[in-house]
């Protein structure tokens, strides 16, 4: 609780905040291409029925450098050691850091983190509920055989298939909201997803130690 007051700013992470300093970032998602400033506007509107486009990721480090600048210290004096940061992996695995703005509908696939990476989620804005599920409930949620598709499961959590996956009913996920200025940490190859009940902006920091 409370983890971003170590940032200076992170009171004025709002949607206004990032229509008025990076409305005209882009993105793609598809086949097309939408700005900061046009999925403010759709997640603002969105519904389960009629959910936004997600996840419409912005790259911070590409896109919004000037960012970094309002999130000193990045780690929030939690997240060290991170040997993403060493010279030897450099140009080897996805070092990226992603904004993501979500609306009420929208959610993740179930899937764990590649590269074997445990993952900060901080809020910066709104709420969303956050799912785990234990990890030895693996083989309940019925994962891709080969390369990516080994960390993905085919389940829609929020409408799952039980006639297809059976066993699924005997998983037993993990529920908690997470608040503005909040963050949660999930360990590597923890199964996980997020679900969205109203318009939130996220990030996530990646850490291997």
């Amino acid at each position: 609780e409370n983890a971003t007051d170590a940032w200076p700013a992170a009171k004025t992470f709002t949607p206004q905040f990032f229509k008025d300093n990076y409305g005209d970032c882009t993105t793609r998602f598809g086949k097309q291409e939408f700005t900061v400033s046009q999925i403010l506007d759709l997640t603002e509107k969105s519904t389960k029925e009629n959910p936004a486009p997600y996840p419409a990721q912005f790259n911070i480090l590409t896109k919004m450098p000037e960012l970094l600048d309002h999130m000193q210290p990045l780690h929030l004096n939690l997240a060290t050691p991170n040997w993403l940061k060493a010279k030897v992996l450099k140009g080897k695995l996805m070092n990226e850091m992603d904004l993501h703005i979500g609306g009420a509908g929208n959610h993740y696939a179930v899937h764990k983190d590649t590269y074997n990476v445990h993952a900060w989620l901080i809020q910066l804005y709104g709420e969303k509920e956050v799912i785990v599920f234990p990890k030895d409930q693996e083989p309940l949620l019925y994962p891709g055989k080969e390369g990516l598709l080994k960390s993905r499961s085919p389940i829609d959590f929020s409408n799952p298939d039980y006639e297809k996956y059976p066993n699924y009913k005997n998983a037993t996920p993990i529920r908690a909201r997470l608040k503005a200025g909040e963050v949660m940490y999930i360990p590597r190859g923890v199964w996980h997803t997020t679900m969205a009940y109203g318009q939130n902006i996220s990030t996530i920091i990646d850490q291997m130690n």
